[in-house]
């Protein structure tokens, strides 16, 4: 009688085992395939994210904004729109050919310029980008000509006290339209505002023509491919 028993304990314990362990076997292989579409799924967005990374290298980009040259008895400012082409050279680093197109009265036509973008903060400041280029700056300048008055800028007559008066009269014509191009150098800053293959730069710019200084101020939008 106490044989039957052990040997019914022994055969509960055993099949309690087999269920214990067969449960646990069940529960293990279905974390692991859980975990593998997880773990799938974080590799494949790491992929993409560097899929992008590697190949969103190239950026075309228009400008608009104005420009206002900086002198010292008249300021003149004008309209300006440009057009750009910028290209990643290194993670935070891009070089860039650019066209800005001036309008108003203002001393400026258009201006060509390579440029460098450098980000060379981390962090909070990732954004902000500061620009230095070089290239020329293309103005049509009107020359006043100075002509003395049809009669020998003299003229003759009674003033006060019977005294001989002369009179020299000058005026100014406008003369033929003059193109000069000057070399130009541009240091500048923005901040960059992302959104997906897009960008958004609020940036200002200034540049060094000969003796004289030009603001260019504006807004850049971009889009990365």
């Amino acid at each position: 009688m106490l044989n039957a028993h052990v040997r019914r304990l022994r055969t509960s314990t055993i099949a309690i085992a087999i269920l214990l362990f067969g449960s646990g076997s069940l529960v293990a292989q279905e974390g692991h395939e859980a975990e593998e579409p997880a773990a799938a799924h974080a590799e494949g967005e790491h992929q993409e994210h560097e899929f992008h990374v590697a190949h969103e290298k190239n950026e075309i980009a228009v400008f608009l904004g104005g420009t206002r040259r900086l002198k010292f008895e008249d300021d003149e400012t004008g309209a300006t729109a440009g057009l750009e082409y910028a290209r990643q050279i290194r993670p935070r680093v891009a070089a860039s050919l650019g066209f800005e197109f001036a309008a108003g009265e203002i001393e400026r036509d258009w201006v060509a310029m390579l440029k460098l973008g450098i980000q060379p903060f981390e962090g909070w400041a990732l954004p902000l980008i500061l620009y230095i280029g070089t290239g020329i700056e293309v103005a049509s300048v009107d020359e006043v000509l100075l002509e003395a008055d049809e009669h020998g800028g003299v003229e003759e007559g009674e003033g006060h006290g019977g005294e001989a008066t002369v009179a020299s009269e000058e005026h100014g014509e406008s003369g033929e339209r003059e193109t000069e191009v000057d070399a130009l150098m541009r240091l500048g800053t923005g901040w960059i505002i992302h959104a997906g293959s897009f960008s958004i730069i609020p940036n200002v710019n200034f540049d060094l023509v000969g003796e004289d200084w030009a603001a260019v101020f504006g807004v850049t939008l971009g889009y990365r491919f």
